[in-house]
């Protein structure tokens, strides 16, 4: 009968383990999966729009030429996102 229960409860506390296992292994990789990362980069690019708006209303850039540049190479990872340096 000991030996019966001891046997139950290691197999028990096996499934146990195995089920907490796997559920932190998910919820860390989660994290790092494209569909998390890609939510993270879409709020920094309208976190940068925005820096960029206030810095023309304020008009802080340094010359017009900047400024184009500037809107343009925005513009393009708005249109192309998949072309942002790594």
């Amino acid at each position: 009968m000991d030996d019966s229960a001891s046997n139950h409860f290691n197999f028990i506390a096996g499934v146990l383990g195995f089920i907490v296992t796997v559920a932190s292994t998910t919820l860390c990789c989660r994290a790092y999966l494209p569909g998390a990362q890609m939510k993270i980069l879409d709020e920094l690019l309208t976190e940068t729009r925005t820096i960029y708006e206030k810095a023309n209303a304020d008009d802080l850039f340094p010359s017009d030429n900047f400024r184009k540049s500037s809107l343009t190479t925005l513009a393009r990872y708005v249109k192309n996102p998949i072309s942002l340096p790594l």
